[in-house]
């Protein structure tokens, strides 16, 4: 079985840009530690990207290269619920643009950069644009692959969102709509689509306790 984590890691620390970024994304991002849009959710974001890359097998290695840019920077200072996400979307391309500026060799194409652009734009939920490209389709799919992690579902996916987004929602009202969010994403990829069928069973039982145990 593949450590997606490590090979996303080792994709990182032998290629200059990745690297580069990587470091500036955890020097500069003021939502490293948040409650849910943090450093778990995006490294979490990447891990999804490079699983849906080795095992689909339908995009290339540069387009790869490109997610986890985008991925790195997609909830870059990450308001934590007190914007909305169009405003959440914009300050991570203004943080993406002022690191483009900042370093000026970079060895990316302008139509790389309108790439990423897009591809954190994809992100901004609720969704306003329709998915075109497959690595936009990869993108969204891997911004909800966080119900997936049954050891942090509770922890960091349940427990973060209630503290970004619902502070005031009583625990028992929050636990249903959520389960009920959860019980209704659509995967865009035949990759997390399969992922989900066969995952099926577990995410409900999961639910189903999560939602005896509370209420």
């Amino acid at each position: 079985m593949t450590n997606y984590s490590h090979y996303t890691l080792t994709k990182i620390s032998k290629h200059d840009l990745l690297r580069l970024i990587f470091n500036y994304t955890i020097q500069n991002n003021s939502s490293i530690v948040a409650p849910y849009h943090n450093q778990i959710h995006i490294m979490n974001m990447c891990n999804t990207i490079t699983e849906i890359y080795l095992n689909d097998k339908k995009i290339s290695e540069r387009e790869y290269e490109l997610l986890l840019i985008a991925a790195l920077f997609h909830d870059i200072n990450h308001s934590q619920g007190k914007l909305s996400d169009i405003e959440n979307v914009k300050i991570a391309i203004v943080e993406f643009k002022k690191f483009i500026d900042h370093y000026m060799n970079l060895k990316l194409e302008q139509y790389e950069i309108d790439n990423i652009i897009d591809l954190i734009k994809i992100t901004q939920y609720p969704y306003i644009n329709d998915t075109e490209s497959e690595s936009q389709k990869i993108m969204r799919d891997s911004d909800l692959s966080q119900i997936f992690n049954y050891n942090n579902l509770f922890g960091h996916y349940v427990c973060g969102i209630k503290n970004e987004l619902a502070k005031n929602m009583n625990w028992s009202e929050f636990i249903e709509n959520n389960n009920n969010f959860i019980k209704n994403i659509k995967f865009e990829t035949d990759y997390m689509k399969n992922k989900l069928i066969n995952e099926q069973e577990n995410l409900t039982n999961y639910l189903h306790l999560l939602k005896e145990s509370i209420m």
